[in-house]
């Protein structure tokens, strides 16, 4: 993986990529829900939070970025905050995925649907977003999909 910064240590643990400290202690991060409701997380989400809400249907959603997303193929791309890698709904299978969370029970989730529909090129790392491990200016394409709202507040963007 060339696109890795050389200052970060990685260790790779159940097809899940893990940053490791200068003691070679795993970096660990706390996600909002923890780690045992993964399975469940779609479902809370997709029948809870999205009609109730803000009258809406995820679906939908799926359906106008997998349009914006139809004629990118072969391209590196970057998800920040990867969840149950719900992004496999719309993007091309033929893409390397890199995907970021701090929760691996979202990523152990989303290992198996990248699987599930066809992807061959996928690394998903335990991470948050002022964690990077990756070079600058390593993919063609970033995203984050329906996750702004969980990062720090004091960023210059807003």
């Amino acid at each position: 993986m060339n696109n890795l910064k050389e200052s970060i240590n990685i260790v790779e643990k159940k097809n899940l990529y893990r940053l490791q400290s200068d003691d070679n202690e795993i970096i660990k991060f706390k996600p909002w829900l923890g780690d045992l409701f993964s399975c469940f997380y779609d479902r809370i989400m997709g029948k809870s939070i999205f009609p109730k809400k803000f009258k809406a249907n995820i679906q939908y959603h799926f359906e106008i970025l997998k349009n914006e997303f139809n004629d990118i193929h072969n391209k590196d791309i970057l998800e920040i905050a990867t969840g149950t890698g719900n992004s496999a709904y719309f993007l091309n299978n033929d893409i390397n995925y890199y995907g970021i969370d701090i929760s691996k029970g979202l990523l152990q989730e989303a290992l198996k649907k990248f699987s599930d529909l066809g992807f061959k090129n996928v690394k998903l790392f335990v991470a948050n977003v002022d964690s990077l491990p990756f070079n600058d200016n390593s993919f063609d394409i970033c995203i984050c999909n329906l996750s702004l709202n969980f990062f720090k507040k004091n960023r210059d963007y807003y």
